[in-house]
């Protein structure tokens, strides 16, 4: 059974558009025929960038392809072809070789450059490419700063602290703070408000407990918390 020509190229064109991705492009099927594209843009998994990425990522491979073929043509009018092809075959073969690979690539370059034939490209590599939207955004005890990011976490004593590392795509994030995060930062700001809405040392630090906690996505506290003030303001 022999693969439609179309069809051929497009699989060999979605093909350079994953590697040119670097794994850093998805696509999120939300139906059987919707869904989007997003991409990783070093701090977070963004869906506002996701398409442009990806129409950009298309356009690259139809210029790397025109690329190759003014690379190789000069490679074939100068005599000087790709060492490799020589090794394998032979300068006459090798030279015949090219010119039918140079052939080819022209007609990529012609097809691949068309709206129909990117928009083929993207709907293949879509398919290829899909994540579930219940993929992302798993670990409730991560908070994304613009910088780094942080996990929360209790030691053997079960006292919680936090750990921070750089932003990795693996971690599936897509939400971000418009924060840098500092290990060593104050925050007067912060606790002259505590103070102020909150007298009471002990009920302040319980105050503060519960801001950390919102902070994460847990959702295994069971208490209820009613905010009481004298009123007034």
């Amino acid at each position: 059974m022999t693969m439609n020509p179309r069809r051929k190229v497009v699989n060999q064109l979605v093909e350079r558009l994953k590697a040119r991705s670097q794994g850093l492009l998805r696509y999120v099927r939300t139906g059987k025929d919707s869904g989007y594209w997003i991409g990783f843009d070093g701090r977070r998994w963004s869906i506002e960038d996701g398409t442009r990425r990806a129409e950009a990522l298309a356009h690259d491979v139809a210029r790397s392809i025109r690329d190759e073929v003014r690379a190789l043509g000069e490679q074939i009018r100068t005599g000087r072809l790709p060492k490799s092809m020589v090794e394998a075959v032979g300068d006459d073969r090798a030279a015949e070789m090219a010119k039918d690979k140079l052939a080819q690539l022209h007609k990529w370059a012609i097809k691949s450059g068309n709206a129909a034939q990117t928009r083929g490209m993207l709907t293949q590599a879509a398919a290829e490419m899909a994540v579930l939207p219940d993929m992302f955004d798993l670990d409730p005890l991560a908070f994304n700063c613009r910088n780094r990011t942080l996990r929360f976490a209790p030691d053997r004593a079960g006292v919680w602290g936090v750990a921070d590392s750089a932003q990795d795509p693996a971690d599936m994030i897509t939400c971000l703070a418009e924060v840098d995060y500092g290990p060593a930062a104050d925050c007067p700001r912060w606790k002259a408000r505590l103070e102020q809405i909150q007298p009471d040392a002990d009920q302040r630090a319980q105050l503060q407990v519960l801001c950390g906690y919102a902070l994460t996505g847990l959702t295994s506290d069971q208490q209820f918390y009613i905010f009481q003030g004298p009123g007034g303001d």
